[in-house]
């Protein structure tokens, strides 16, 4: 679709047709991790910027999660918990959680932990 300024306009996805793009946006979201990872150039990390700010544009977003304190009602599949005493937190992603026009189309796969008392 093109407006009057000659723009292209981004057409955003309904959420049952966006599972489609779902594996898409996890590629983008694991070459980006990996290449934050091994160092990689200015030029394959503002790609990866590039392709994450479409899917933005497009109402397709993703959440880690990770640091942030555990809640029961946290809408993620606990792969891994480590038992502990005190209040656990996500303490990594194995994969995000990936919204389409603010709806969850896929839950985060995360990991648990929390501080054990002596």
């Amino acid at each position: 679709m093109t407006s009057q300024a000659g723009k292209s306009e981004a057409v955003r996805p309904e959420p049952e047709t966006a599972l489609d793009v779902t594996p898409l946006l996890l590629e983008v979201w694991r070459t980006n991790m990996r290449a934050k990872r091994d160092g990689a150039s200015e030029s394959v990390m503002l790609a990866c910027e590039r392709m994450l700010d479409t899917c933005r544009d497009l109402g397709i977003r993703y959440e880690t999660y990770v640091g942030q304190p555990f809640d029961e009602n946290l809408r993620v599949d606990v792969v891994e918990h480590t038992p502990a005493d005190g209040p656990r937190k996500i303490s990594a992603c194995l994969t995000p959680g990936v919204f389409v026009n603010g709806t969850l189309v896929r839950k985060a796969q995360v990991t648990t932990s929390g501080e054990k008392s002596e």
